[in-house]
């Protein structure tokens, strides 16, 4: 009777080992699953946009529109944050620090993204320019940045601010410009240098703040975005040129003056003397690139599916804004256009101290 008892016993102990080892192979197999199971149903919760800039301003009300038309493509609450400061440096911080799980996005615009920055201070970031992945730009176009004024200022067009400024002393104007460290820098070096006048910068981290001041007249101009329609005629501003030479047809700015007018006057060509105006990638969402490659791929697809349409162009439109869709490839190759703009620039700034 013991020995039964024993073996029964054993017997039982080996069975309870296959189960237990079968438990654990399920478990394993169960948490693999599980991981993959949280790709395939992303997105499942809400996603946060953290936008660099201050509420109000063109990047803000861009994003805006962008994440309403995303939430409801993808079925999804998007909630947008401001957190601006420090050339956007601020924001990209903040979104490097949250998990890489797809839930953070945020964004880069053709003034400010981490492959033109890290070229002008390869010391002030904590990390690499490919650490983030571009899911794709929404408002790519020839560059509408350009200077603006009171509507009521001395000047009934840019050649003649540029004869006034020549006549003053160095440094008797002060233009107030999106940095440090962003591309609006080398536009404006490309100005003083082809009109030779010589301006002083004053640095903000928002065109809002930029307007302000030029509408207490603390500064007399401003180099902003003027992507949209109220700049053709502005209550109280005007703008004095933009430096984009072309434009598609649609764009509703097409018709102010360009900085391409002046080339008779001021004696330099396009083609030859010109290096910062005419390309600005624009705004564009960018992820982290440790994020799980399909919910990478996820973000590119539903993105292009809601930005390259004719709905969200009229949307953008009859906000008075243009968009544009771009590939992350393409705006990644006007990106380091503007990277090799920033070393110029930053070469030269050493070259002056």
């Amino acid at each position: 009777m013991n020995k039964k008892i024993f073996w029964c016993l054993a017997a039982l102990m080996v069975i309870l080992f296959t189960l237990a080892a079968c438990g654990g192979g399920s478990t394993s197999s169960t948490s693999t699953s599980s991981g993959s199971s949280a790709s395939s149903d992303y997105p499942s919760r809400t996603i946060n946009f953290v936008i660099p800039y201050d509420p109000g301003g063109g990047v803000d009300g861009n994003m805006r529109q962008l994440a309403e038309a995303l939430a409801k493509e993808m079925d999804v609450n998007i909630v947008c944050e401001n957190m601006p400061g420090a050339g956007s440096l601020v924001a990209w911080n903040h979104v490097m620090t949250q998990p890489s799980d797809g839930y953070t996005i945020t964004s880069v615009t053709g003034v400010a993204n981490p492959w033109t920055s890290i070229a002008a201070d390869p010391e002030a970031f904590a990390w690499d320019p490919d650490d983030w992945t571009i899911i794709g730009g929404y408002t790519g176009t020839p560059s509408s940045h350009g200077l603006i004024c009171l509507k009521d200022a001395p000047w009934a067009d840019f050649g003649e601010f540029v004869r006034d400024a020549r006549s003053k002393p160095a440094g008797y104007y002060n233009v107030g410009i999106m940095g440090p460290n962003q591309i609006t820098d080398p536009q404006m070096w490309d100005t003083e240098r082809i009109f030779g006048i010589d301006v002083n910068t004053v640095y903000y981290s928002s065109s809002n703040e930029i307007q302000t001041d030029v509408l207490t007249g603390d500064i007399q101009l401003g180099l902003i975005g003027c992507n949209n329609e109220r700049w053709v005629d502005h209550d109280t501003m005007r703008v004095l040129t933009l430096f984009g030479n072309t434009f598609d047809p649609r764009h509703p700015v097409q018709t102010l003056p360009k900085m391409s007018d002046f080339q008779e006057e001021f004696g330099f060509t396009w083609d030859e003397d010109v290096k910062y105006w005419g390309y600005t990638p624009g705004d564009a969402l960018i992820i982290k690139s440790d994020a799980p490659p399909e919910i990478i791929e996820y973000w590119k697809t539903m993105f292009k599916k809601v930005v390259d349409t004719d709905e969200f162009f009229q949307a953008f439109y009859d906000r008075g804004g243009f968009s544009t869709y771009t590939s992350s490839e393409d705006y990644r190759a006007g990106c380091e256009i503007w990277a090799n703009a920033m070393r110029d620039f930053a070469e030269y700034q050493a070259s002056q101290r």
